[in-house]
Formats: structure tokens, C-alpha cells, sequence
């Protein structure tokens, strides 16, 4: 029964590309266009997989999925919208927040600050892309699926920075007060 149970526990699903390549990976759902999975080491990141690019699916279970050749056409799949929907999702942007803080910050100081953030602003974001998210199929939709998560990051960094920013511009004043309350106190 023990044996049985760490089976089951263990079963992944299996994903064959029609490229030959495999996927041991737990499938979470199935739409029109995607396949979301996740892997075996990885339950909190969900990927997507263009469902054109899948020959069959084998399930733990021993069912199966077979997907026809062409039952969904390329050319309808959002490539630029699913690269922007990914930034939201992976894109790092705690050192933007924390860049604004600091510019916020040295506006006070050294009155530098705005052209910081305005340098900061301009930067393109880094481009991090995680492992295993795009379209590997054609340059084209590589192109579109970058650019979407480009554009996508750059939203998401610019919001972020100028969010630092303004906290930064609001911390500053808070803790001189608290700085001459404090050495008022100990007079």
C-alpha cells in the first residue's frame, strides 16, 4: 500500500512535442490555444505551451489527449500579448523599487534625484527572460513575443520606479522630523 501511495504521488504527466522532444511535467489545464504546466521541481510557476507545437499529451493515469496537425492555426495566437501577460508575471522589479526610493531620497540631498529618475525611467529593463517562456518555432513570433514582454517589463519597471520614488520623496521628511524631534528631546 506504501509503494502504491508513493507511485501516485510521484506520477507526472508526459508532453510529446511534435518537434520529438518530451515534457515530464504536470499539466494544469487545457484551453483553445495553451497548455499550462508546471514542473516537477517548480509548482508555483506556471508555463504555457502553444498547443500547435503538442503531438499528444500522456496522463499519469494512462489517458491520453492526440492533438491534430492543424486545429489551431499559428497566425491566431497573440504573441506580443502573451510576452506582455509574462512580464507581469515573471519580471523582476524590486531593483526598480528600490532605485526610485533612493533617487526619491537624494532629491533631498543633493537635488539629483529627479535626473536620477529621470535617467532610470528612460533604461530599458532588463531583459530576464525566465527559462523555458516564448516561442522557440519561428523568429517572428520570437520577435513579437519579446517585444510583448519588453514592453510589458518596461510598464511594470516604470511603475514600480516612480512608485520608489514618490516613497522615497515622502520617507525623507518623515524621518528628518523624527531625527530633530529626537535631538530636540535630548536637549
Amino acid at each position: 500500500m506504501v509503494l502504491l501511495t508513493i507511485h501516485i504521488v510521484d506520477a507526472q504527466d508526459t508532453i510529446y512535442l511534435k518537434n520529438k522532444d518530451t515534457i515530464t511535467a504536470r499539466v494544469a489545464e487545457i484551453d483553445a490555444y495553451f497548455i499550462s504546466y508546471s514542473l516537477n521541481n517548480i509548482d508555483s510557476i506556471i508555463l504555457l505551451l502553444p498547443k500547435h507545437e503538442v503531438a499528444r499529451i500522456v496522463y499519469a493515469n494512462g489517458t491520453a489527449d492526440v492533438f491534430l496537425e492543424n486545429e489551431v492555426p499559428v497566425e491566431s495566437f497573440d504573441f506580443y500579448g502573451l510576452g506582455y501577460s509574462d512580464a507581469e508575471r515573471y519580471y523582476n522589479s524590486k531593483p526598480d523599487f528600490a532605485k526610485g526610493v533612493i533617487d526619491g531620497v537624494l532629491t533631498y540631498v543633493f537635488y539629483s534625484g529627479i535626473v536620477l529618475v529621470i535617467i532610470d525611467y528612460r533604461k530599458e529593463p532588463r531583459a530576464d527572460y525566465p527559462k523555458d517562456l516564448g516561442f522557440t518555432n519561428t523568429n517572428e513570433q520570437n520577435k513579437e513575443y519579446r517585444r510583448g514582454y519588453t514592453d510589458g517589463a518596461r510598464r511594470l519597471k516604470n511603475r514600480k520606479l516612480v512608485g520608489g520614488y514618490f516613497i522615497g520623496l515622502l520617507a525623507m521628511p518623515i524621518v528628518l522630523t523624527g531625527i530633530l524631534v529626537g535631538v530636540a528631546a535630548g536637549m
